[in-house]
């Protein structure tokens, strides 16, 4: 299991950040993350593995006028 937004997910074994993130309809182009209390740069999305137990802190920008 995995937390993000402080809800719990059970997730596949080796997925990365970005996987998570579109299995759980986010807006990749729009987040910010945070795992276990670390950013992570988007570049990075692909190559950051997930792993059992990880925190994950999503932060989306909306756009307004």
């Amino acid at each position: 299991m995995i937390t993000v937004n402080s809800v719990k997910y059970p997730f596949e074994e080796n997925s990365s950040l970005r996987k998570v993130l579109e299995d759980l309809n986010f807006n990749v182009e729009l987040t910010v993350c945070e795992v276990n209390k670390n950013l992570v740069k988007k570049i990075d999305y692909d190559n950051f593995i997930v792993t059992d137990n990880d925190e994950i802190e999503v932060f989306s920008f909306v756009g307004g006028g």
